[in-house]
């Protein structure tokens, strides 16, 4: 056991009285396994160091550093949930010591891969660690668990390539980085909700989206942590979390739009009462295969199995008007960005934890000096225009008509040629 000396920092936050969620059609309704909308989430920090540590107790994330990310996560939840989901408690924990960090290396100093089945769980071990060091059944007690480790001091590589933190089921992930800001917690927690990556596909010369020739772009949408964001999560995960309805009786509810002329508020702002923001049904004849990639590259039927019928495909529109959250707080945007995700429903193969795709589109391709800056631009302000060409030849032209700064009503049109 630890001493008393070295106890864990927790803090415990006022609480608000619950209040029923709205429900989601089937298919995007959130993962049963998944934590819920208007759950009181408890997370820890689970701080660690490898047995040949030159010290053994001390972890490369300070108290003070994790304090700093819980409060921020508690802040970008409640903004995010519209105060439905609150943060109950988070705790950041002493530093628990693991294994020799050869245990869990994916490829000594050198770069030889080390064999799978000798390589052990670093999270499952965290847990243990904290059950015998402890005393502690972290799985019982905490919502979220968020595994930090220390860089391996032999040299090898414990992370994956290219991977710098990895969620890995509804309640557990590892962190592998020394410092991450506080939105790639919120990123790995999205994907423990059951979110998926923002993924953005545009034509390999930037010129059209959802054409013949495509390129699939990982963290396309630059406003979420799904993405590169540290705004909000997208209007399709907000509506499957409960935090936005699809009826006229819930507070804020999303409803499907004929081609054409649509208005609808902000969904980004925590007081926002009414349509949020829509969707055109349409037989856009894209298959899941085109529309899932792990990045580019990659085998775009890896993640979703193919199908002839994917289900029902959605066009959704929704505007943002705040920016990235500092400080506990977002501030309005000088001017506000209008959205479009493609979303199409699949058949959930057995066992599996979510039942449709989605992708963000690219209203506003040009040219830039890297993928990034191309993509953050994406995006249409009051006044522009976009083209969205479709795999049969037919397009969808956009237009952020107008936009309202004192009722943050959006105008749009969207028609199909």
């Amino acid at each position: 056991m630890i001493s008393s000396a070295l106890l864990a920092l927790t803090v415990w936050l006022p609480q608000e009285p619950k209040v029923a969620l709205p429900v989601p059609e089937q298919g995007y309704a959130r993962p049963k396994n998944r934590i819920a909308g208007d759950k009181a989430m408890r997370i820890v920090f689970v701080r660690t160091s490898f047995a040949n540590d030159s010290d053994p107790m001390v972890s490369r994330h300070s108290e003070a550093e994790m304090t700093e990310v819980g409060e921020a996560l508690t802040s970008f939840f409640k903004i995010q949930s519209y105060g439905s989901m609150t943060v109950s408690k988070f705790e950041v924990s002493p530093v628990l010591r693991l294994g020799k960090s050869e245990l869990y290396e994916r490829t000594d100093k050198d770069g030889k891969e080390l064999p799978a089945k000798q390589r052990r769980n670093a999270i499952s071990d965290a847990v243990a660690a904290a059950q015998r060091q402890l005393g502690r059944d972290l799985k019982q007690e905490f919502d979220m668990i968020c595994v930090m480790l220390n860089a391996s001091p032999t040299g090898g590589k414990i992370a994956p390539p290219g991977v710098a933190a990895l969620a890995t089921g509804p309640q557990t992930s590892i962190f592998f980085g020394a410092k991450h800001q506080w939105r790639v917690y919120a990123h790995e927690i999205g994907h423990n909700m059951g979110f998926p990556h923002a993924w953005s596909v545009l034509d390999k010369n930037g010129a059209q989206t959802l054409s013949s020739d495509r390129n699939f772009i990982e963290y396309g949408d630059p406003t979420t942590p799904m993405g590169k964001g540290s705004n909000s999560y997208s209007l399709i995960e907000k509506y499957r979390m409960g935090w936005i309805g699809n009826s006229e009786s819930d507070t804020r509810f999303i409803k499907r739009f004929d081609p054409g002329e649509m208005s609808f508020l902000a969904y980004d702002r925590p007081d926002a009462k009414g349509c949020v923001g829509g969707y055109i049904n349409g037989e856009f004849g894209v298959e899941i295969k085109e529309l899932v990639s792990k990045r580019d590259g990659a085998d775009n039927g890896g993640d979703v199995p193919s199908t002839e019928t994917p289900g029902p495909q959605r066009l959704w529109f929704s505007v943002i008007s705040r920016g990235n959250l500092t400080k506990g707080d977002m501030a309005d945007l000088p001017r506000p960005l209008l959205l479009a995700h493609l979303s199409s429903l699949v058949p959930p193969a057995k066992g599996a934890g979510k039942a449709f795709t989605t992708v963000s589109l690219d209203l506003k391709p040009a040219p830039a000096r890297n993928r990034r800056e191309q993509m953050a631009g994406k995006g249409l302000l009051p006044g522009q225009s976009g083209t969205i060409k479709m795999k049969d030849g037919k397009v969808v032209v956009v237009k952020f008509v107008a936009y309202d700064s004192q009722t943050h009503l959006a105008k749009v049109s969207a028609v199909l040629q």
